[in-house]
């Protein structure tokens, strides 16, 4: 029993200093979008939401542009948006331009009527200008296939790559964070075989690919196909899939809320079959809906937490842990796809949320893990004391029958004077032993005593083997013990021929061979 490894002591002080450092790389790198600045920029749009122009008639209708002063955020207005931009610096220099956003992939740049080819190998669609100067005209073509939400970031050349190298120190530091923690947490579930731990490394590994994704990781690999445009809602529903496994077995909702894997299961249901919708008619209002199911269903498994709050330290771990996340997917699809600003989080805040996340939570389930352990030990305590008990009891019971049988022997032995009255106390005394020997006062407690360290024993056995005899039945939980045939005959007060004979028709009522262990097969059951 001392030999039990036990999850490493991981305290909350070292996952407080780990999130307050990945917090503080974070503010001094102040990785961020980049953006325009007013001064030096002109920006005007013109939504063509039906595609109806070309860039060559576009540019007859510059009386129609109006002036962007921020981002394009008009939600369900999506369509075609023409954007011209304009340099107000008189001198030429070199410039990038980027559209941060992994919806806004399908985007066309034109330079004084020509098209400029997008870098390649980049996180989002990005051009590059040299020699740009306020004579040169700039125009984008961006095709919103899903919201209309278009931020436009313009800087001088240097600028976006001191940005860009920022944005990718950041986002190395929080995946390296990710992996070890993914990899302790399926380290610990291979050593102890805790399902915990392992339906929190699918649900960090989702929660990565839906970051990911937003990194704009995904569209420099693949590029703007098919894949790329319908990918995301896979990731998502992945997150809502292993948080409900990971919350009903760390909140423990068969315990506490027994009923709800009925309301979990509509929740999940209902996604799954708006996705599957989705990818069928291949719309925006569906790709909303469907969004929209899964953010539901997180909710719904979020609110278990608030719902157990007082019931386990656990849940309180469980709110406090997954509530900026929550808050996080909250801002970044409901205010994207109905055009308005939640609370203004932006993508690091998000990446400081999930570190915080997996800080309180592999704290937390460590913490849980070692109770369990605890509680587990002392459970394997509890049933050796109670095996030794039981076999203490059965051999006592063998010793007791022994005895009052050598003295029935001694009895029928002797001789017996010719007096009725003496021979009536002898048969009377023989009868009384006899009696004795079978008692079932001793048999009920052996059964109370058997059906604490093997519970369930006699209900498998009768389930399988319902042909049994109550004789055959404690004969075989006789054999579950390995108790000789000396001591099975002292027991069930039969010689041990008789024993062998019961034992052989135990066999072939389980159908089980001579080379077959009786009481392997009995545990194994």
């Amino acid at each position: 029993m001392n030999n039990v490894v036990k999850p490493a002591r991981i305290s909350i002080k070292n996952w407080l200093l780990l999130f307050l450092l990945f917090y503080a790389v974070s503010e001094q790198l102040a990785a961020k979008n980049i953006a325009f600045d007013k001064e030096k920029v002109s920006l005007k749009y013109f939504h063509d939401k039906e595609s109806l122009f070309s860039y060559e008639e576009i540019r007859s209708r510059s009386k129609n542009f109006s002036t962007l002063n921020e981002a394009i955020n008009d939600g369900f207005n999506n369509g075609k948006y023409w954007i011209s931009l304009r340099v107000l610096n008189e001198s030429s220099q070199s410039y990038s331009l980027e559209i941060p956003f992994s919806h806004t992939n399908k985007v066309l740049c034109y330079r004084n009527g020509k098209l400029v080819d997008p870098q390649p190998n980049s996180r989002f669609k990005l051009f590059h200008f040299d020699n740009l100067s306020n004579q040169d005209d700039l125009t984008l073509e961006v095709n919103c296939t899903k919201e209309a939400f278009i931020p436009i970031g313009f800087c001088a050349r240097h600028d976006f790559y001191k940005t860009e190298y920022s944005n990718y120190l950041i986002i190395g530091l929080y995946y390296g964070i990710a992996l070890s923690i993914l990899t302790l947490h399926l380290f610990y579930f291979s050593l102890f075989g805790e399902s915990t731990y392992g339906y929190y490394a699918l649900m960090l590994v989702s929660l990565t690919f839906t970051l990911s994704y937003r990194d704009g990781i995904w569209y420099m690999f693949l590029g703007d196909g098919w894949f790329h445009d319908h990918i995301e809602p896979f990731f998502n529903l992945m997150v809502a899939v292993s948080l409900a496994f990971f919350s009903s077995t760390y909140l423990q909702h068969k315990r506490y809320l027994p009923r709800f894997k009925y309301i979990g299961g509509a929740a999940l249901a209902t996604a799954i079959i708006a996705l599957t919708t989705y990818l069928i008619k291949d719309t925006y209002e569906w790709f909303v809906i469907t969004e929209l199911s899964i953010i539901s269903c997180l909710t719904v498994y979020f609110i278990t937490g608030l719902i157990l709050w007082n019931k386990n330290i656990y849940s309180k771990f469980f709110v406090i842990a997954y509530f900026p996340i929550l808050i996080s997917s909250y801002e970044h699809y409901n205010s994207a796809f109905f055009g308005f600003t939640f609370i203004g989080i932006d993508i690091e805040i998000f990446r400081i949320g999930g570190v915080f996340e997996m800080a309180v939570f592999t704290f937390a389930i460590t913490y849980q893990a070692r109770k369990w352990m605890q509680e587990k030990q002392g459970l394997e305590i509890d049933v050796e004391t109670r095996n030794k008990e039981l076999t203490t009891f059965t051999l006592q019971m063998a010793e007791k029958n022994t005895f009052i049988r050598s003295i029935q022997e001694q009895m029928q032995l002797s001789k017996v004077p010719d007096g009725i009255k003496e021979r009536e106390w002898i048969r009377k005394t023989n009868k009384l032993i006899s009696q004795s020997l079978s008692a079932e006062n001793s048999w009920e407690e052996f059964k109370i005593r058997f059906e604490r360290v093997n519970s369930g024993f006699y209900q498998k056995l009768k389930s399988n083997y319902p042909d049994l005899t109550a004789a055959e039945v404690r004969l075989a939980a006789l054999a579950m013990l390995n108790l000789s045939v000396k001591e099975t005959a002292s027991l069930l007060n039969l010689g041990e021929r008789s024993v062998i004979s019961a034992r052989s028709r135990l066999r072939k009522k389980m159908a089980l061979s001579k080379d077959d262990n009786l009481s392997e097969a009995l545990k194994n059951m």
